[in-house]
């Protein structure tokens, strides 16, 4: 599962499954690698994180409409000592990322003054301004843009980890029911030998050579038989529904599992997994982007100490007269050049921000380190979870077989009549015991193989832009 499943391949068949159940009734057949691909296009939790990704995307959008050309109406009707002034025009503003603004428009206005040489006035101008310290340069214009694209980053990263979680979940929960599936088999095994001792047991107490004790030891046996089957069905019934909650289905859809694969366990080298789960885990890369983030706002809030300086220069065409024919004619011209300087003076609201963002980047520097450790921590300690996992499998396949010979001998030397009762149970006890650590150990070994795919980040693959960057990890290192 370390490879991402092909969802075109996949995706036929499964939605055929759906459609010939729907229309049928028929159980859904889903393998392993079926069910995680089903619930990885429907899971429920992971279509609202989809949407949360599209928000992301919206508002990227929304920033980019900032270097965008921008229409301003500018008009309005006034009155003053009895004479109306009326004015009409529209302005075209483009900023760019460098902080320079350009804008042209123009203006009609009209005076209800008889007699007046200027009761008309048309214009035509051209402003440009430039921040020359403040909100001069990339770095402070495209902050707006930078955020976006981190939330898309963050959006996809967390829809990305979702997927390997549900993964894991259908994993876990397949893999419990094919356990659970094996050990109501085994009870109902286990039902069987009893009542057949039972009957014995009963034929030997007429006989007088078992005595009643023996035969209510039987009877209390095989009612706790009984009552395992009862919660293993009840058990996996309730996964049943789990599962399907897990994959997007309506609850009454049934399920057919096929038997899951077995993972073969992969002998890792410690540093070497630990380097694999420092090349893909996505936690470890939002906190590397986290800190991006933060060292770009501290390189904002440095800028922002600088005096808030621009250079503004307008040319203005424009034409006046007593008629609308002879303001038309644009025969006048206007230019100004000058600095202009906004901003409070002696305010210690930016050095205030300045120090926050100091702190700020001295947390997030050392939150990458956090990070790392505990990777290593949890790739380490899931190491050896597996290593026990898998050492455990030898030792409970010998209990088994173990207990399976001692039962068939106490068994036989009971039916010859050279055995007790008791060894009889007392074995069936053991075997039973033995068969569901057996089905424990090796359902463990196998889940430990997929959490530590897990907590390495290759259980599914994503997109190499969303892993950690690695020298952007080794800057807690410096």
């Amino acid at each position: 599962m370390s490879k991402a499943w092909k969802i075109p391949l996949l995706l036929v068949p499964i939605l055929g499954h759906l459609l010939a159940g729907a229309q049928t009734n028929a159980p859904l057949a889903l393998s392993l690698q079926g069910a995680v691909q089903l619930a990885l296009l429907q899971n429920r939790d992971l279509t609202k994180l989809a949407a949360a990704h599209e928000a992301a995307l919206l508002d990227r959008a929304g920033a980019e409409t900032d270097f965008s050309i921008r229409a301003r109406p500018n008009g309005g009707v006034s009155s003053t000592g009895g004479i109306e002034t009326r004015q009409l025009g529209l302005d075209l503003v483009k900023k760019s990322e460098w902080g320079t603004q350009l804008e042209i428009g123009g203006a009609a206005m009209r005076s209800d003054i008889p007699g007046s040489d200027f009761a008309a006035r048309d214009s035509v101008h051209v402003t440009l301004s430039q921040p020359l310290l403040r909100y001069a340069g990339k770095l402070v214009n495209r902050e707006g843009l930078e955020r976006a694209s981190s939330r898309i980053r963050t959006a996809l990263r967390s829809l990305e980890l979702k997927k390997s979680d549900v993964a894991l979940q259908v994993i876990q929960t397949y893999a419990e029911i094919d356990q659970l599936e094996a050990q109501a088999a085994v009870e109902q095994a286990t039902l069987a030998r009893l009542d057949k001792l039972a009957r014995l047991t009963q034929a030997r107490a007429q006989q007088g050579r078992a005595t009643k004790v023996d035969v209510l030891r039987v009877e209390s046996q095989r009612g706790d038989a009984a009552t395992r089957a009862r919660t293993v069905a009840g058990r996996i019934a309730a996964l049943r529904l789990d599962l399907a909650e897990l994959l997007g289905l309506e609850l009454h859809v049934g399920l057919q599992l096929a038997p899951p694969p077995v993972l073969a366990v992969e002998t890792q080298v410690v540093e070497l997994a630990v380097a694999t789960a420092l090349s893909n885990r996505l936690d470890l890369a939002q906190v590397q982007q986290d800190y991006r983030d933060v060292e770009r706002g501290l390189r904002i809030a440095r800028h922002m100490l600088l005096p808030d300086l621009k250079l503004v220069t307008t040319y203005e065409r424009y034409g006046e007269g007593a008629t609308v024919s002879s303001a038309s004619g644009f025969d006048q011209n206007n230019w100004s050049i000058g600095l202009q300087a906004d901003g409070d003076l002696g305010s210690g609201r930016e050095r205030i921000a300045y120090r926050q963002a100091q702190l700020d980047e001295r947390t997030a520097l050392t939150d990458i380190e956090t990070a790392r450790r505990l990777i290593e921590r949890q790739v380490r300690q899931q190491l050896l979870e597996q290593a026990r996992a898998a050492g455990e499998i030898g030792q409970a396949q010998r209990n088994r077989t173990i207990a399976e010979g001692r039962l068939k001998l106490a068994r036989r030397l009971f039916e010859m009549g050279r055995g007790d009762n008791f060894t009889v149970t007392d074995a069936e006890q053991q075997f039973q015991q033995a068969q569901s650590a057996w089905l424990s150990a090796e359902t463990e070994a196998a889940l430990a193989g997929y959490k530590l795919r897990r907590l390495l980040g290759t259980l599914l693959e994503c997109p190499d832009e969303l892993k950690p960057d690695a020298a952007a990890g080794n800057v807690s290192r410096k």
